[in-house]
């Protein structure tokens, strides 16, 4: 039981403790669970976990390997995973069910409307005309801005308010458009980090508190868990792992802690039981496993209803015809969803694939099937291969791909990515073409915060931003240096190449500024 549950989760948890966890129907589960056991161990993960709920029940919630690499510990279906980006679909809900009981905000209100504020975005048409579900359909047109994360100050909060700690306030207010506003597919963790906001200025409470007492305690998902909120020296967790070079890594969980505390685009903990729940709900029209109505079905049909048009992944022609034998596309996004067809049936699905997990959840609505499959470590394919072979299992259907095709997809169809090469060896001798201490002092951006850059020996700079650091070389190219990632944040970005470029002023004879492209390709963060 999760113990951040109050009076109302206790009393949940002993009426969901009877539960009925399984029921069986025609397939051959041994057979199954030699596949998916093939299909873990062919990609060099410890753990994985199953759920699939048909028609009301759930018939089907396992888990199938180890919790590390470094333990002998089973995987059930009780043990949890990081989901990631499944979270948007339950920020969408929780927000789609507060504006249900509010009477004055729904999903087309202003930002500018709810905070008071006529200048959070960084010109007139977004700060007059951007709405809750323009951030989470991903149609405001700002990139991704993920790594501004890595500051230390930033909080859900002081995206659009002014920070106690530091003269940086409404740091969206600085992050320019790159994209046309509502006339594009622009994916942004951070703008879920405002509705996370958002849904705590209407709310009173915090986002931490609504997602218990909104999502989990009244669907009975009794040990789900937020990164904010975990105990971490008493959590029956498996170990999230990067893989470098061909080798799992494991990720430090305070990591996961500190980059989901913005809230809303990921931090949610999860098990195969309770994702069986989160499943049920949706396909039961709001109802949770007991039939009691959680939520109206108008309000929930709300966040599958297509919204914007995504960008297709290069991977995405692997599964159209007459490159695989069976077409599957989800072109189109809705409220923390992803809508499209698989064998001729809408389906609604969503993946979460980044740091030290792998998971997709699909429902197709017409047959009531939902199928949820989460892993530990990296998968190039996003756990496609494995999560198509479960849904044409359930659906009655002769699976498309086999033990050995799940683990060598694209191929025998199309041709497999060449694997990613190397990164280039830094050239740690070159002679700066200043003296090293020019470069150094505290640099400062009004939307990512704050860095210091400091000497190191007679060849090298060392800059800390936030809780990522790097080791700087002089390059070839007077005043730009290559960045070697280092510290708890190393593997989160690329680990060598990274290009620091400083800009020298010859009349001053001073640096005046740093731009950093590794942050954010689309529109490089500039430090004065």
């Amino acid at each position: 039981m999760n113990p951040n549950f109050g009076m109302f989760g206790r009393h949940v948890f002993l009426f969901c403790f009877f539960v009925l966890i399984t029921e069986g129907d025609a397939t051959n589960f041994k057979e199954l669970e030699k596949v998916i056991k093939k299909y873990l161990e062919c990609k060099n993960s410890p753990g994985l976990a199953v759920s699939v709920v048909k028609n009301g029940h759930i018939v089907m919630s396992k888990g199938f390997g180890v919790k590390s690499f470094y333990s002998s510990e089973a995987v059930t279906n009780k043990t949890l995973f990081g989901i990631l980006s499944l979270t948007k679909g339950f920020t969408s809900t929780l927000i789609v069910k507060l504006l249900q009981n509010h009477q004055r905000f729904r999903l087309n209100t202003t930002v500018a409307e709810i905070f008071g504020k006529k200048d959070i975005f960084s010109n007139n048409l977004l700060s007059n005309h951007v709405t809750i579900e323009d951030l989470l359909a991903h149609r405001v047109g700002l990139p991704l801005h993920g790594r501004i994360r890595f500051d230390s100050i930033l909080t859900r909060q002081n995206l659009v308010q002014v920070s106690n700690l530091e003269c940086l306030e409404r740091r969206l207010k600085y992050l320019k458009p790159v994209g046309e506003f509502r006339n594009g597919f622009y994916y942004s963790d951070i703008l879920y980090g405002l509705v996370t906001a958002i849904a705590e200025r209407i709310s009173r409470k915090s986002w931490e508190k609504l997602m218990m007492e909104e999502i989990f305690e009244p669907l009975c998902m009794t040990s789900s868990d937020l990164v904010t909120n975990v105990d971490w020296t008493n959590v029956d967790l498996v170990e999230g792992y990067f893989h470098i070079d061909g080798k799992p890594v494991p990720v430090p969980r305070e990591l996961a802690r500190r980059w989901d505390s913005i809230g809303g685009s990921g931090g949610i903990l999860s098990n195969a039981i309770d994702m069986a729940k989160w499943m049920l709900f949706h396909l039961n029209g709001g109802k949770n496993v007991y039939g009691q109505q959680v939520m109206e079905q108008a309000e929930l049909d709300k966040t599958y209803m297509a919204k914007n048009v995504r960008t297709p992944f290069p991977s995405s022609r692997n599964y159209l015809k007459p490159i695989s034998p069976v077409s599957f596309s989800v072109p189109n996004y809705a409220l923390g969803w992803r809508t499209g067809m698989y064998r001729g049936y809408e389906i609604v699905d969503n993946i979460g694939s980044f740091w030290g997990y792998s998971n997709i959840i699909s429902l197709i609505p017409s047959m009531s099937l939902g199928v949820f499959t989460t892993m530990s470590g990296e998968d190039n394919n996003n756990m496609f291969p494995l999560q198509l072979y479960l849904i044409d299992t359930f659906l009655g259907q002769k699976p498309w791909l086999n033990e050995s095709t799940l683990c060598s997809f694209p191929e025998p169809w199309n041709p497999a990515a060449s694997p990613a090469t190397n990164p280039a060896v830094i050239q740690k001798n070159i002679a700066p073409v200043r003296r090293l201490l020019l470069y150094t002092g505290t640099y400062k951006n009004p939307a990512y915060g704050s860095l210091e850059v400091m000497e190191m020996g007679y060849n090298s700079l060392f800059v800390i931003y936030g809780w990522a650091s790097f080791q700087l070389y002089p390059s070839t190219t007077p005043d730009v240096f290559i960045g070697e990632a280092v510290g708890t944040a190393a593997n989160t970005l690329r680990r060598t190449g990274n290009q620091f470029i400083f800009q020298y002023d010859i009349y001053r004879r001073s640096i005046l500024r740093l731009t950093i492209p590794e942050l954010e390709s689309r529109d490089p963060p500039v430090f004065m």
